[in-house]
């Protein structure tokens, strides 16, 4: 059972079935005008397909008047008017983020209002004068989030999991008041199980532990109703949005984010799951390179406002944020490092239910500022046209645009959408490498020795679009040259693409590419 929902088979095994549920329809018809013998074979015939015409334009229309962007509408549209059973119901399955108007409205209301922090006047100034591009960016993300950005923020990089898991673990043995956690995969192993008894042992000392994981992403390494094995053990505890045997966008608005926070003064946040393939504890897909941010201060406060605003809104809706609010005194008691400068810092999240797509106008506004380079790490490279836009015009600016995607997939299909998008980007002048170790799962932008973000937000329609994420932008200190360093590490290991060894790809895989192009958003 576990194979049908690792790597997506499940939905392929879906996918397969509402096509023949179709084909099998399409040809039962035509089976049955003739086996029936009707007087008027015409117009039995015309009515079924005047039926099968109506039945497109519903579909195609029904997406059309969605509040999605372009280019993922569009590839929808193309599904719905091919094969319109299959095409739509994939699209309310995987691809549709239309829910009641009162339900939206309500979630998007009670999600922000735990985001609302704002930027000291003072710190803005000071960083509108020393960074006055970077300070427009953050200015946008306190805009659309409410989300300010701090000093007195201790930013600590971590170029692999692997060496951020035992300050993790430290972290959590020294907490003292609460643990709130919250993750899109979870599966036993060592990383997990080691965590869970030091949750369990903090538990029994009195700690608040609270803990959301993703029902969705947790459907082939976690048994159904986890939640109640974690109760059981003291630790408040649920699934997000759990999946019911319906057609729902419970599906597709899933909870991506990878959070976890230590009395309010300490955070850890980036691309690791709790899987012992992201610190390498297990081999699946070569060396798994991910990152980890670890904050430490005031900033610390705003993953604090993010975990409690999904807490509040999806769970308990009567719990009390009160005992939670920030005061200098709680990093004055814990922390020995208050009023020490560290760049600044400024934790974000994204919610699929405004609209807004701010993880992708981040990393659009980075590179759109860019004026000497910029180096991106991801996993996936699903591009609409404003992103590969962008890309393509740094580029041609003179910008030095390099990307890093994985030499070995974790998802064949996926992985051939992304070589698919290469030509575009050399063409224009864009560099790009695969990490031959292994895998690369991090979620990383920087710029110019300047400015960077690190998070869950994957380059793809979903992450984009459809998931709740979380990031943290970062402008100075030291966490920069610390990613610089692990950029210009990363590109020795890895083969550069240049345009004469895609040429060779190309040829091997023209058709199959232009056929994944057209079905990006089901992947």
């Amino acid at each position: 059972m576990k194979k049908l929902f690792k790597n997506g088979m499940w939905r392929k095994f879906l996918t397969l079935l509402l096509i023949a549920i179709e084909l099998a329809g399409i040809v039962f018809s035509f089976v049955a005008l003739f086996a029936f013998n009707f007087e008027n074979e015409a117009v039995v015939f015309t009515i079924i397909l005047v039926a099968y015409w109506v039945l497109t334009a519903f579909c195609v229309i029904y997406i059309f008047f969605t509040q999605s962007e372009p280019d993922y509408k569009i590839t929808w549209m193309m599904c719905a008017a091919a094969l319109p059973i299959v095409g739509f119901m994939l699209y309310l399955l995987f691809g549709n983020k239309r829910i009641k108007l009162r339900r939206k409205r309500e979630m998007a209301r009670n999600l922000e209002a735990y985001h609302l922090d704002a930027t000291n006047p003072d710190l803005r100034e000071r960083l509108a004068k020393a960074y006055p591009d970077a300070n427009a960016t953050s200015q946008y993300i306190e805009s659309a989030s409410g989300a300010g950005i701090y000093g007195n923020t201790e930013a600590k990089y971590y170029p692999v999991g692997d060496d951020a898991f035992p300050d993790m673990i430290s972290a959590l043995r020294k907490a003292k008041h609460y643990i709130f956690m919250e993750y899109f995969i979870v599966a036993p192993g060592y990383m997990w199980d080691m965590i869970l008894r030091v949750l369990e042992q903090k538990v029994n000392e009195g700690v608040d532990v609270r803990f959301i994981y993703d029902d969705f992403g947790n459907l082939g390494t976690l048994p159904p109703k986890y939640y109640e094995v974690l109760r059981e053990k003291g630790i408040k505890c649920f699934a997000f949005r759990p999946l019911k045997p319906l057609v729902d966008v419970r599906l597709n608005n899933r909870d991506h984010r990878k959070i976890c926070v230590i009395d309010g003064h300490t955070g850890f946040t980036g691309g690791i799951n709790l899987a012992d393939e992201y610190i390498n504890k297990i081999e699946r897909f070569g060396h798994w390179k991910d990152n980890v941010i670890r904050l430490r201060g005031k900033a610390v406060y705003s993953l604090t406002l993010t975990f409690l605003g999904t807490w509040k809104s999806f769970y308990e809706k009567d719990f009390s944020i009160d005992a939670y609010h920030y005061s200098p005194e709680t990093y004055a008691k814990e922390m020995d490092f208050l009023g020490h400068q560290s760049g600044y810092v400024q934790p974000y999240s994204q919610i699929p239910f405004d609209y807004a797509s701010l993880g992708q106008n981040v990393y659009l506004s980075i590179l759109a500022r860019a004026k000497k380079y910029v180096y991106i790490m991801t996993p996936y490279l699903v591009l609409g046209s404003e992103m590969r836009n962008a890309l393509r015009n740094a580029a041609m600016h003179g910008v030095d645009v390099r990307i890093i995607t994985p030499h070995i997939p974790d998802k064949k299909a996926v992985f051939g959408l992304t070589r698919s998008n290469y030509r575009e980007l050399l063409v224009a002048g864009v560099r790009i490498y695969e990490y031959t170790p292994g895998f690369i799962h991090s979620k990383t932008f920087l710029s110019d020795d300047e400015v960077a973000t690190v998070g869950t937000i994957n380059l793809d329609f979903r992450s984009l679009y459809l998931h709740m994420e979380n990031g943290v932008y970062l402008i100075g200190g030291p966490a920069i040259p610390a990613m610089r360093k692990d950029f210009d590490e990363t590109f020795a290991k890895s083969e550069e693409i240049t345009k004469e060894n895609y040429r060779k790809l190309l040829r091997r895989n023209r058709a199959k590419w232009a056929f994944l192009r057209l079905i990006a958003p089901l992947m």
